[in-house]
Formats: structure tokens, sequence, C-alpha cells
């Protein structure tokens, strides 16, 4: 079982999104570290786990939250860690070559290395909404997150892994 890369938790309950960074909750304000809307995960009474650790204006980091008994990663900036950590697990394949923030026709994507001996380029989002066992980026479509897109899939019809 893959050991996922969290700091120490504690259970609170989700009660009200002050802005676009700060929650209540039943412990205290809490660090949201997440711009997105949520608002099908951001439910009142919605038990949470959070990374204790006091700051002048929160008691910590909300960092997962549980919806129809899953638990949802809300923190995307572990995003990149998790992905770079099945990677290195070996999850999709034989690594080789891994390379981080890689330059390609003016963008900067994620990651870029071997798998499986295939070259391949991998982003890395915090998709926390899921229909029909489809993940979904719905808060934040961007140009920038289209060009993306579009690097990647024209990387795939070209034979890479993307």
């Amino acid at each position: 079982m893959l050991a996922l890369p969290l700091p120490p938790l504690k259970p609170c309950r989700f009660l009200e999104r002050k802005n676009r960074f700060l929650v209540a909750s039943d412990v205290g304000p809490l660090h949201l570290p997440n711009s997105g809307r949520m608002a099908e995960l951001l439910l009142p009474g919605s038990p949470c786990f959070y990374h204790p650790r006091v700051t002048p204006k929160t008691v910590g980091r909300l960092l997962l939250l549980e919806s129809r008994g899953v638990l949802v990663g809300v923190d995307a900036s572990l995003a990149n860690r998790l992905l770079e950590l099945l990677l290195k697990e070996g999850v999709f394949g034989s690594l080789a070559d891994l390379r981080k923030e890689v330059r390609l026709e003016g963008e900067r994507l994620d990651f870029s290395a071997r798998i499986g001996g295939k070259e391949a380029l991998l982003e890395a989002k915090n998709c926390n909404r899921v229909e029909g066992g489809l993940a979904l980026f719905p808060d934040a479509p961007t140009l920038r997150g289209a060009r993306h897109l579009s690097l990647l899939a024209d990387f795939a019809r070209g034979g890479g892994l993307a």
C-alpha cells in the first residue's frame, strides 16, 4: 500500500467558507489552499481532516473533506507531490529520466519522463469532482489550461504518453 505524503491530520467539521482561502470549522478558522468554488463539496457539517498549525489567522490547514463516503483532496498544492510519488513508485510503469517544470512550445508542463520505455508528458491537477468515473476540473477553466491540454493531446496523437 502506498503511503500518501500527508502531515499528521486531525478530524473536524466544515461550517462555512469565509473567503477564497479561509473556512470556518468546529475547531476554528482553517486555511483552504484552493481557490476553486467546490460548492458541491463545501457543505455545512461535512467531515474534514486538517493539519494543525497555528498562525495569527488560522488553527491549521484543511487537506481532506469527506463527500458521499469518499475522501477528497482539497489542498491544490498536493497534486504535484502525489503524482511525483506515484511515478517514483512505478505505479504507471518503470520510470526513467524524470524532469520537473519542462518547457514546451512556450509553456511549462509539470513533468516529463520515460515510462515503460515511452516518452511521457504529465500535468498534475487537483480534480476534486467526479461524475460517472470521470475526474473533472470545473472550477477554473483557463486559456493556459486549454493550451496545455492541446499540447498533451498532440503529444499523445504522435505516440507519446500524456
